[in-house]
């Protein structure tokens, strides 16, 4: 007879026996966050309207920016007419513009570092910056904003933002892999 030792002698390590916490990265994860996109959301919106205000500051733009177009197309005002109404019109669709971009944003970035998470949240600001302009021009064709580096950069930024701030608050046992790759 031969006294080979049966793999239920084995002794178990502590990171065999919790496997049950800590998703692979064969399984999905459902970890994903609202309560951070949310917040995110709200961050990073702040962020671009600050970066607007610095960027008229610095004369890269007016104080109200792309604002012009929201006043102008959805709220029904001139642009010379700025109301109470106006304002708190405008800021309510820009938050919620930029809490439906970091939701998308945050499900995109939601199992990659943060580094990498912040690289896609760049390239996801360009691509609103891009889908802005578009169809700017397509229903307001007199208001151009397209091509102003200012403005560009601020939608990078605000995308870079989103990811960043998403990470931070995201679950701590949910932000990087626990094999130090990213998937």
């Amino acid at each position: 007879m031969s006294s080979k030792p049966s793999p239920s002698d084995a002794p178990v390590s502590s990171v065999a026996r919790n496997t049950e916490t800590r998703p692979t990265t064969d399984e999905p994860t459902s970890n994903f966050s609202l309560s951070a996109a949310a917040v995110a959301g709200l961050g990073a919106g702040l962020v671009f309207l600050l970066l607007e205000l610095l960027a008229s500051a610095l004369g890269a733009g007016t104080p109200i920016g792309p604002a012009r177009a929201t006043i102008k197309d959805v709220v029904d005002l001139t642009p010379g007419q700025y109301t109470t109404r106006g304002f708190i019109s405008t800021l309510a669709i820009h938050f919620a513009l930029s809490l439906a971009a970091t939701a998308v944003l945050a499900r995109l970035v939601h199992h990659w570092k943060t580094f990498i998470a912040i690289i896609i949240g760049g390239a996801f600001g360009g691509f609103l910056y891009t889908a802005n302009v578009a169809l700017t021009w397509t229903i307001a064709p007199d208001i151009a904003i397209g091509g102003k580096l200012a403005l560009i950069a601020n939608y990078i930024i605000f995308g870079a933002a989103a990811a960043l701030i998403y990470k931070v608050l995201q679950h701590p046992d949910d932000r990087e892999p626990a094999d130090g790759t990213a998937y």
